[in-house]
């Protein structure tokens, strides 16, 4: 079950999200050292990560201008520190489309070669047969660490969101094609403006993915006339 947030994580997630609004990475620094770079401010209007937070503070860019250097430093120390580079807000965009809605291409650029690594990364896991054990070791290491983890580094959630996962959580590993291999080959995806889903609504493809699909392809098909089969 999860925790109900204490008025010093929200205090403590308010504080991270505005360092990385403000780009203040000294304060980020330190705040880090006791908090997440994934934490959510449950008492918000509008949730928002600390990377979806830095990246929208760096407005549109105009003329040319591209965001700052203390900009670009937050969002490679939020990314240093666990941010989820595909994470999703409640307008479904994830930091890297905020930052290619935009128009900051140096900040864009920072996601797709997040996004780059973690891919390169899993398929060299999975080459390795690294998958099945490394989620055993990831169990079993978080539930050596519960009572040692900081309650600043979990996953805020409301009350309202507590009974909805208690409700479904049983009903979830079914629900989610996601998790199965074969059933996710079999489910019908959908398309949505900028962004392609799979039965559980899960995201496979984004707008803002395009150039990762660009190199993909560059890299398997570097000379024109050249056939790959699909």
């Amino acid at each position: 079950m999860a925790e109900q947030a204490t008025e010093e994580d929200i205090l403590l997630a308010k504080r991270i999200i505005g360092a990385a609004e403000r780009h203040d990475v000294p304060a980020l620094q330190v705040l880090l050292k006791n908090g997440s770079s994934n934490v959510q401010d449950p008492t918000a209007t509008v949730a928002t990560s600390p990377l979806h937070a830095a990246i929208a503070a760096c407005g549109k860019a105009e003329d040319g201008k591209e965001a700052e250097d203390s900009a670009v430093q937050t969002v490679e120390l939020l990314l240093q520190n666990g941010g989820i580079w595909n994470d999703l807000n409640k307008e479904d965009e994830t930091p890297g489309c905020i930052a290619l809605r935009l128009g900051q291409k140096k900040i864009y650029d920072i996601m797709v070669e997040a996004g780059v690594r973690a891919e390169i990364l899993f398929a060299k896991m999975e080459a390795l047969g690294l998958g099945d054990s490394a989620d055993v070791d990831e169990d079993s290491q978080d539930e050596a660490e519960e009572e040692d983890r900081p309650a600043a580094k979990k996953q805020k959630v409301s009350e309202e969101e507590v009974k909805e996962i208690q409700e479904v959580v049983e009903q979830q590993v079914l629900d989610d094609v996601s998790l199965d291999n074969r059933a996710y080959l079999k489910s019908q995806l959908r398309y949505k403006p900028g962004i392609l889903l799979d039965e559980s609504d899960n995201a496979v493809m984004m707008d803002w993915e395009t150039q990762i699909m660009q190199r993909h392809a560059e890299t398997i098909n570097p000379k024109k006339g050249l056939k790959v089969m699909k």
